[in-house]
């Protein structure tokens, strides 16, 4: 029997009632400290799971909009209260929005019609496996308008979620052995992260073309650096080639990254502690051990 067999079963015992949907979906704003501006009722959306409609959320100056959130979390009642961890976690969105408010009837009217074909959908399932003491991010998707797409699996290991106690103890413990991520960018890049990304860089710039020109020198001359056994010479090669197309990256980027004796997080925290006597060699020594992969399959932009 396989533990996707067994994960079905133990699912099959259970009954989730309507009130029990309502009642997780407002702790969990609760826990978020999230304004819910109006939902439609919360409903099974099959016999195992929750579902809730037409959901509008205050974020900030921003109202986040979403046609229909799925969810199914064994345990989440228990783990409002402390007394367990989920042992897995299903989450499905489809068609979320984040819609700029600034208090003007007419713009704020056109900005919500403007969202209603650039949502994006996202589903997330991960579970943990009890005999191997290992968490699987089985699927984390987010589907963006156009060709655009994010996929990433993992596997962590050093996991204990027998008790709220021992997962505690494992936020430190715990080890990255194996992670993957596919990124599909046509777009993408552009769309939703350039504008977070360029006023954290470029703060305070009077020439931001120039300055980025210099990032990019920067950053291709410490690829050459990159240490052979965890970057091969293929990967640098495409990591060169992704970086020498930024601000306006067009193909398909993927990574893969393997620890055997797993990433976990006391390195870096030491590393952050010491920061101002980090050296690149500090960084290194901890890869040890780590492969990463990256290819770039670039296309020819429209």
């Amino acid at each position: 029997m396989t533990l996707r067999t067994v994960i079905a079963a133990f699912l099959a015992c259970i009954a989730i009632p309507v009130h029990a949907c309502e009642d997780e979906w407002v702790r969990l704003l609760n826990v978020l400290e999230i304004e819910e501006i109006n939902h439609a009722a919360a409903t099974r959306a099959n016999e195992h799971g929750c579902q809730i409609t037409d959901v509008a959320l205050a974020v900030d100056r921003a109202v986040l909009r979403v046609d229909s959130i799925r969810w199914l979390v064994p345990g989440l009642s228990l783990a409002f209260d402390g007394r367990a961890v989920p042992r897995m976690v299903e989450f499905e969105i489809e068609n979320g929005r984040y819609i700029p408010s600034i208090d003007d009837p007419v713009m704020d009217y056109l900005f919500d019609v403007q969202s209603k074909r650039a949502g994006i959908d996202a589903f997330f399932r991960a579970y943990w496996d009890e005999p191997n003491d290992t968490i699987w991010l089985e699927n984390l998707r987010a589907n963006f308008p156009g060709e655009n797409s994010v996929l990433v699996s993992a596997e962590i290991g050093n996991v204990d979620l027998r008790t709220p106690e021992t997962a505690a103890q494992s936020l430190s413990q715990f080890g990255l052995k194996n992670l993957k991520l596919g990124i599909e960018s046509k777009g993408l890049f552009e769309t939703y992260f350039i504008f977070t990304l360029g006023q954290a860089l470029l703060d305070g710039s009077t020439d931001p073309e120039a300055d980025i020109a210099h990032m990019i020198a920067q950053s291709l001359a410490i690829i050459q650096t990159l240490p052979n056994a965890t970057f091969d010479h293929e990967t640098r090669a495409n990591l060169a080639r992704l970086v020498t197309d930024m601000p306006n990256p067009y193909g398909t980027i993927q990574l893969e990254l393997n620890a055997i004796d797993g990433l976990g997080p006391s390195p870096f925290i030491d590393l952050w502690e010491n920061e101002p006597h980090t050296s690149s060699n500090d960084i290194w020594s901890i890869l040890s051990g780590t492969e990463i992969d990256i290819r770039y399959d670039q296309e020819a932009a429209n």
